[in-house]
C-alpha cells in the first residue's frame, strides 16, 4: 500500500488545530488521528482556566493552599516555574492575581 496524508481539524484551546499523518492504512490512520484529537480535548478540559471544573481552576481557586496535583499538572507547573528562572521573570506562570 501507498503512503498518504490523512488530515484532521479541530479547535482546541483557544486556536485552530490541523493534523496531518502520513500512514498507509486509512483506519489506522483515523483511530491514531482520533487519538491525539482525544487528547487534546482531555487536556484542556483537564488544565485550562477558563473551565471552572479544571485542575487548574481548582489549584488557582485554592490560592497558595496545600492541593494535590496529578502528574500532569505537577510537571507543567514545574516546567513553568523552571522558565521563569531561565528567562529571569520575563515568562511569569504566577501572574493569577493580574488575572482576576
Amino acid at each position: 500500500m501507498a503512503m498518504r496524508q490523512h488530515e484532521r481539524r479541530f479547535r482546541a484551546m483557544g486556536t485552530d488545530v490541523v493534523l496531518w499523518l502520513w500512514h498507509s492504512d486509512e483506519p489506522r490512520a483515523q483511530r491514531a488521528l482520533a487519538y491525539v484529537q482525544r487528547f487534546f480535548v482531555q487536556t484542556e478540559a483537564r488544565l485550562s482556566r477558563f473551565r471552572p471544573h479544571s485542575e487548574l481552576s481548582r489549584l488557582n481557586r485554592g490560592a497558595g493552599q496545600p492541593f494535590r496535583a496529578s502528574s500532569m499538572l505537577f510537571a507543567l507547573v514545574k516546567s513553568a516555574l523552571d522558565w521563569r528562572t531561565q528567562t529571569g521573570g520575563i515568562f511569569d506562570p504566577t501572574v493569577l492575581h493580574a488575572l482576576l
